[in-house]
């Protein structure tokens, strides 16, 4: 048991190795960070629509679980496979109750005063 406790532990700070370092990626000039901002949004929006369009989720709802069920695993992909580490980095940084939500305010800005 304590070897499995040391490997995770292991484990999980080389993850936080890495999105530290995917960290350094993100810009923090206004302009950039509004473009990935807004990719991010649209990202979100499309998955929300297309759940919506299945009949997961109403446009705009993402409390229930049947809706995240459906929009986590669809924005989580597109962004996997954008070739963008800034964008990648940005919705790892994202708290999670914003990342998903199409309509939140800017929370960019915070990077700018970092």
């Amino acid at each position: 048991m304590p070897k499995m406790f040391a490997a995770a532990l292991i484990s999980l700070a080389g993850a936080t190795a890495v999105f530290a370092q995917d960290f350094e990626t993100l810009p923090r000039d206004e302009a950039a960070l509004r473009a990935i901002d807004n990719a991010q949004l649209r990202i979100v929006r499309r998955a929300n629509a297309q759940c919506a369009h299945f009949g997961e989720a109403q446009f705009g709802e993402t409390r229930s679980a049947r809706a995240r069920a459906c929009i986590l695993p669809l924005a989580d992909r597109a962004v996997a496979t954008s070739d963008d580490p800034a964008l990648q980095a940005y919705h790892e940084w994202l708290p999670f109750g914003l990342r998903y939500d199409a309509n939140r305010p800017p929370h960019w800005r915070r990077l700018i005063a970092e």
